[in-house]
C-alpha cells in the first residue's frame, strides 16, 4: 500500500548549487526545511532590485529581467502610505516568483527598535507539504532607508 508523502521536492536550482553535504542526497524537504528554503528564496527577492518602478512593479506579469523588488530606499518607515506600498510591491513579488507560497499576506510595520529606518514585514501563507497545505509565517526587518533586509 502506498503512503502519502510528509515532503516537498527541493527546487532544481538548490540542489544544483548546494554545498557538499548542505543538503545531502535527498530529494525532498521536510516542514523545517521547506520553510527555511522559502525564507532563503524571500531573502534574496528582497535584496534583489528590480529596474522597474514601483508603478510598473505593481502592474507587470513578472519575467526573470524584473526578479526582485523596486528600490523602496526614498520610503518612509513612519507613513503608513509607504509601508501599505512596500506591503502591495513584497506581495507582488512572492506571487509572481515564490510559487511554493500560496495565500499570502503581507503587512509592513514600522519597527519599534530604535533604528532609523526599520520596518518589519510579517508574511504568512500557505505551503503545500505532501498533499496538505501548511501555514507559514515569516518576520523580517527591512531597513527602509538603504533597502536590505535579513530573513529571521
Amino acid at each position: 500500500m502506498s503512503e502519502l508523502s510528509r515532503s516537498a521536492a527541493i527546487p532544481l536550482f538548490q540542489r544544483l548549487c548546494a554545498r557538499n553535504g548542505e543538503i545531502g542526497d535527498a530529494a525532498a524537504f521536510d516542514a523545517a526545511g521547506l520553510q527555511a528554503s522559502i525564507a532563503n528564496e524571500i531573502a534574496s527577492l528582497l535584496n534583489t532590485r528590480s529596474s522597474l518602478t514601483m508603478a510598473e512593479f505593481l502592474k507587470c506579469q513578472g519575467t526573470v529581467l524584473d526578479f526582485g523588488i523596486p528600490d523602496f530606499s526614498s520610503l518612509s518607515c513612519r507613513s503608513t502610505e509607504d509601508l501599505t506600498t512596500v506591503s502591495q510591491a513584497v506581495q507582488h513579488a512572492i506571487a509572481l516568483f515564490e510559487p511554493r507560497l500560496s495565500h499570502t499576506q503581507v503587512v509592513a510595520l514600522q519597527d519599534d527598535s530604535g533604528h532609523r529606518g526599520q520596518a518589519k514585514l510579517q508574511i504568512s501563507g500557505a505551503v503545500r507539504l505532501g498533499m496538505t497545505l501548511r501555514r507559514v509565517d515569516f518576520d523580517i526587518p527591512v531597513n527602509l532607508s538603504d533597502g536590505v533586509s535579513e530573513a529571521v
